[in-house]
C-alpha cells in the first residue's frame, strides 16, 4: 500500500500506483465491495483503491477462499461483477447456490479447484428462476463433493439448468464425486421447459462419480417439438451412476460419442423420446449395469415421430459386461460394427423398422438367444459374428418373435452351444429370412 502522502499526488482525483490498482478519491470504504471496472477495496480515509485488470476477474478478490464457511455469496458477487471468473486453487465450501448468467465464463484449473457441497440445496451453479435465456455460458475446470448428510433425491445437483431458451452452452473439464450416500442427485441436469428452444449444448472432457445421473438433458413433453437441437455429449467418464448419460425428448441433432461408461445400475447411455438425426458412437462400456445402452421411445408419450433413426455405431466393451442392449423403438436405426460382450441379449422392439445391423461383432454368455425381434419389421442382419455359445444350452442365436415381420439374416458367422441357430416360427412361418449364413468353421448353415 502506498504512503498516505502519495494521495496528495492526485491528479483529476486519481493517481497510479501499480499496474492493478487506482487510488480514486471517495467516501470511507471499510470493505471490499463491487465497483466501476473492478472492486472497491479500503484506503487511507476518504480513498478507496478500485482495482483495474484485463482478462478473469479473480474469485479470491471477493472472498472465495478455503477459510470461508461458505463461498455462495462471495462467488456470485464476483460472477456479478464480471462475465469471467477464474476461481483459484484451494478446497471450498459452499451451502448457497449461486445464479450464472449470460455471456460467463467461470473456470479453473481442471482438478485443482475443489468445491464441497455440505449443506442441504446440494446445487452449487443454477440460473435464476425467472430467467429467460442463458447464452454463452462457459463452466470450466471446477470439481464438487457432494459432501453432505441431508437427504434428499431429485435431478438436481452442482450444476443445474432448468426452464429457460439456452443458446451455446459449454461444460468442459469438471469433476464431481458423489460420496454421500443420502444424496441421490445428478451431476448435470439441464431441462428445456414447454415453449422453450436450445441451440448448441457441448458438455464434455467431464468425469463423474456416484451420481444419481451423471448428465441429464431434457426436453420431453413439449408442445412444439424439435425446438431443441445440437446436443453434443462427449469424452466424458461417467462411473458407479444409476444412469451415465440420459438425453431425452424431442431433440434434433445428438452426438454422444466417445464417453466411458462404467458399473451404471442401470442405463449407461440412454436415448428416450423421438429424438431426430441423432448418433452414439465410440463409446466404452466396462463393468455391470442392467441395459448398456437404449433407444428407450413410446409412441403413445406424444413426442413425435423418429426421423432419420439412429447412428448405433462402434460401440464396444472392455472385457464382457454385464447387462443388455434394448432398442425399444430406434427408428431406421443403423447398428453397425460395434464390438460387444455381455451376459444378456440384444433386444429390438417394436417401432424399429427397417434398421439395418450390420458389421457387428456380438457375443453373449448368459442367454439362451443373442439377437430376438420382436414387433418389428424390416430389419437386416448381415455382414456380423454373433455368439451365444458361452451359455452351451442354446433356444436359437437369432430370434424372431410377437409380430416380428421381415427379418432379412445373411452372411453372417453364428456361433452357438447346443440348440438352434435361429428361430422365426413364433411370429410366423415367414418372419425370418435365413440365408448364406456360417458357423465358427466357415460351414453353410442351411436353413
Amino acid at each position: 500500500m502506498p504512503r498516505a502522502a502519495n494521495f496528495k499526488k492526485a491528479v483529476d482525483d486519481r493517481y497510479r500506483y501499480d499496474q492493478s490498482v487506482w487510488i480514486r478519491k471517495a467516501g470511507t470504504v471499510t470493505r471490499a465491495t463491487v465497483g466501476y471496472g473492478g472492486i472497491k477495496l479500503p484506503g487511507p480515509a476518504g480513498y478507496y483503491y478500485e482495482r483495474q485488470f484485463t482478462g478473469s476477474v479473480n474469485a479470491a478478490w471477493f472472498g472465495v477462499t478455503s477459510d470461508n464457511e461458505d463461498i455462495g455469496p462471495s462467488l456470485q458477487a464476483s460472477i456479478d461483477a464480471s462475465s469471467d471468473v477464474f476461481i483459484p486453487d484451494g478446497d471450498y465450501t459452499q451451502l448457497t447456490p449461486v445464479d450464472v448468467k449470460s455471456n460467463l465464463t467461470i473456470r479453473a484449473n481442471p482438478g485443482k479447484a475443489v468445491i464441497n457441497l455440505t449443506g442441504s440445496d446440494y446445487q452449487s451453479l443454477k440460473n435464476a428462476w425467472d430467467e429467460d435465456l442463458i447464452a454463452n455460458l462457459v463452466i470450466d475446470g471446477l470439481s464438487w463433493v457432494q459432501a453432505s448428510t441431508t437427504s434428499t433425491n431429485g435431478s438436481y445437483g452442482p450444476i443445474t439448468l432448468n426452464g429457460p431458451n439456452y443458446s451455446n452452452i459449454t461444460i468442459r473439464n469438471c469433476q464431481s464425486t458423489h460420496p454421500s450416500k443420502k444424496a441421490y442427485t445428478n451431476w448435470c441436469f439441464i431441462r428445456i421447459a414447454d415453449g422453450k428452444y436450445s441451440n448448441g449444448i457441448t458438455i464434455t472432457n467431464n468425469s463423474i462419480k456416484g451420481a444419481r445421473i451423471g448428465i441429464e438433458i431434457l426436453d420431453q413433453h413439449n408442445p412444439q417439438p424439435y425446438t431443441a437441437k445440437g446436443i453434443k455429449v462427449t469424452n466424458n467418464r461417467a462411473e458407479d451412476c444409476d444412469f451415465g448419460i440420459s438425453i431425452a425428448g424431442t431433440f434434433n441433432g445428438v452426438e454422444a460419442s466417445s464417453n466411458y461408461l462404467k458399473n451404471c445400475q442401470s442405463y449407461g447411455i440412454e436415448f428416450a423420446g423421438a429424438l431426430h438425426n441423432s448418433a452414439m458412437r465410440y463409446n466404452k462400456f466396462e463393468g455391470s449395469f442392467s441395459v448398456l445402452f437404449v433407444a428407450n421411445y413410446t409412441a403413445s408419450e406424444g413426442d413425435g415421430y423418429i426421423q432419420g433413426g439412429y447412428v448405433m455405431a462402434n460401440n464396444e466393451t472392455v472385457g464382457t459386461c454385464s447387462g443388455k442392449i434394448e432398442l425399444w423403438g430406434a427408428g431406421s436405426v443403423k447398428f453397425q460394427y460395434n464390438k460387444i460382450a455381455m451376459t444378456g441379449p440384444l433386444e429390438v422392439y417394436g417401432y424399429t423398422n427397417n434398421g439395418v445391423f450390420h458389421g457387428n461383432n456380438l457375443t453373449v454368455t448368459n442367454t439362451n438367444y443373442a439377437i430376438k425381434f420382436s414387433g418389428c419389421k424390416n430389419n437386416t442382419l448381415s455382414g456380423s459374428t454373433i455368439s451365444n455359445e458361452p451359455y452351451g444350452s442354446n433356444f436359437a442365436t437369432v430370434f424372431a418373435a410377437d409380430g416380428a415381420s421381415n427379418i432379412n439374416v445373411t452372411n453372417n458367422t453364428i456361433i452357438k452351444g447346443s440348440g438352434g441357430d435361429w428361430e422365426g416360427s413364433f411370429a410366423g412361418p415367414d418372419a425370418m429370412k435365413f440365408s448364406n449364413n456360417r458357423d465358427k468353421s466357415g460351414n453353410d448353415l442351411t436353413p
